[in-house]
């Protein structure tokens, strides 16, 4: 099957990256025929400053990708829609994760409509863990025009590709996320990702804690007690070996391979 994915990887940093190259190979090994559509920009540098969005990190799945999009400039939008029609995919997938690509993603799949040709969206935040009032308008624009939805409570491997990060959950006995608020966290699978146990709040809703039912110790939030007895009992609970994580995790991307083999 021919397939396009639109998102970042290689050299970007991040989950959503790490996670986009990682699907994009897995898909390559199913036997699949995978355009990557990347961005030459991926958040303009006014809306999140700070230090570069790019890790060179050795060790970092690479892959071929055509660095195409910008996410307010139209030109880019139109550069990418002419890769895409002239690959003639049978399904393009867009990760979505932030509101800042909703102009861009809208174009892309209203034109890939007209053109016959369908798009998934993963989902993997539907809004920021901490929205602005038009975060809800951009998302319900981007994703209206979507054919199909895959929502993201999986449980994919998130290993930190970051060095420095790495270090941190190697060096580390136990992970704790005493959350408030927000769905999701990538930190949470990594850590997974390095076998650590963890203790979490409730408010966090990710099927990957049932794949670890050892190594996760669910307390409800804003409850210090409950938490200070999660980190006790969790500090005696041995860390997973390398080959019970990639067992684990292994299975997990078949069934994501085959859900967007499946889809129509």
């Amino acid at each position: 099957m021919k397939i396009t994915l639109v998102g970042p990887v290689y050299p970007y940093r991040g989950g959503i990256a790490h996670f986009t190259g990682m699907l994009a190979q897995k898909l390559i090994e199913a036997g699949h025929d995978v355009q990557m559509i990347s961005f030459k920009k991926q958040y303009p540098l006014w809306l999140y400053p700070g230090k570069s969005d790019k890790d060179y990190s050795e060790g970092r799945e690479k892959i071929d990708a055509a660095y195409l999009l910008a996410p307010l400039n139209p030109l880019s939008w139109k550069r990418a829609v002419d890769a895409i029609c002239k690959f003639k995919p049978e399904k393009v997938i867009f990760p979505w994760w932030v509101t800042i690509w909703g102009p861009a993603f809208h174009h892309i799949v209203t034109r890939l409509k007209k053109n016959d040709i369908p798009s998934t969206i993963l989902i993997h935040n539907t809004l920021p863990h901490e929205a602005k009032p038009y975060d809800s308008f951009l998302a319900r624009w981007a994703l209206q025009e979507a054919d199909n939805f895959i929502v993201m409570t999986q449980k994919e491997k998130f290993r930190l590709p970051d060095d420095e990060a790495a270090q941190y959950f190697e060096m580390s006995d136990i992970f704790i996320a005493p959350y408030k608020g927000g769905t999701q966290s990538g930190v949470l699978k990594a850590a997974l990702g390095f076998g650590l146990p963890v203790v979490l709040t409730d408010i966090i809703i990710d099927e990957v804690t049932d794949h670890f039912p050892s190594l996760c110790k669910i307390v409800p939030s804003q409850n210090p007690q409950m938490l200070a007895n999660g980190i006790e009992e969790q500090l005696n609970t041995p860390a997973l070996s390398n080959a019970e994580i990639e067992g684990i995790f292994s299975k997990t991307w078949e069934k994501m391979v085959k859900t967007i083999s499946d889809q129509k």
